[in-house]
């Protein structure tokens, strides 16, 4: 599902945290990185990608790095 199709709004904090993993994860994919490329680009470590793509807490400055 491409990330202009979600409706963010109606989803809850844990759905859309879960939601932004998928799409995270979709997107590395897309352009053939691995989770420790983006990780070496972000400046963060693998594990911190790991967890976002698992859709588990994240600060919204870590999300920011990723993208």
């Amino acid at each position: 599902m491409s990330s202009s199709n979600i409706q963010w709004q109606a989803l809850s904090d844990n759905k859309a945290v879960e939601q932004l993993g998928k799409e995270l994860r979709r997107m590395r994919l897309e352009r053939n990185l691995s989770q420790a490329e983006v990780a070496t680009r972000a400046g963060l470590d693998r594990t911190t990608v790991v967890k976002l793509e698992a859709g588990r807490a994240a600060t919204l400055l870590t999300v920011v790095q990723v993208l």
